[in-house]
């Protein structure tokens, strides 16, 4: 096994079991229903608002090439409640474990001031480098993001389907952008692209895949 990866290999065997894939369609088509932000310290990735992907508190550029190993057990859907311009709550269930948390089941929190705050529909991943230490997180509510995860579960679906043991998506992160008249603006929005297929021992399957040309790295990203 790749020792930089490390995943529960007895949970990734469940993902050769016909009854989990029957699980995670009926999951992730409740997820799609609902689409309309570590406390464990794991630092954060995150997709800024001029269209870069940066890694912890110093906003480390990640290199457009940087390869991620997904765990696909820590893909998740649900809510996040924000007060004051920070999570004080969430209620996150990882797709392939469990129902998607109902908007009515959760706990009240009110005053809210404004409709930036209270509970939003939020999305989760977490991602290792595939040839470094890194581990990171990815927590976000916006429309894009949850499009975003939304097309990767779909993708995870179609995987087990097709190779249940190679479960694992390797991706790149990029974005696209289009230009809002109401705020004068281009608008970015987080994109991943699968480019091979992991088993248990990070063994990766590439695939055939056209990416988006990528801006030229500086050198200052990811090692």
């Amino acid at each position: 096994m790749n020792e930089l990866v490390q995943f529960e290999t007895g949970k990734l065997a469940q993902l050769q079991d016909p009854a989990m894939i029957e699980r995670m369609q009926k999951n992730a088509q409740q997820v799609a229903g609902n689409l309309n932000t570590g406390s464990d310290g794991t630092p954060l990735l995150r997709f800024t608002q001029e269209g870069e992907w940066v890694v912890g508190q110093e906003n480390q550029p990640v290199p457009h090439d940087f390869q991620f190993a997904l765990d696909p057990f820590a893909i998740a859907a649900g809510w996040v409640c924000w007060k004051g311009q920070r999570p004080i709550d969430m209620a996150m269930v990882p797709v392939l474990e469990g129902q998607p948390v109902a908007e009515d089941s959760l706990p009240d929190h009110r005053p809210y001031k404004g409709g930036m705050e209270g509970w939003k529909a939020s999305v989760e991943f977490v991602a290792h480098g595939l040839t470094t230490a890194l581990k990171c997180r990815f927590n976000n509510n916006s429309m894009g993001a949850q499009r975003m995860v939304n097309k990767l579960i779909g993708a995870v679906i179609v995987q087990l389907n097709i190779d249940a043991g190679h479960p694992v998506p390797v991706v790149v992160l990029h974005g696209e952008s289009y230009y809002n008249k109401n705020y004068s603006k281009d608008i970015f929005n987080p994109l991943l692209s699968v480019v091979g297929w992991a088993d248990a021992e990070m063994k990766v399957s590439p695939i055939s895949e056209v990416l988006p040309p990528a801006a030229a790295d500086d050198g200052d990203g990811l090692a």
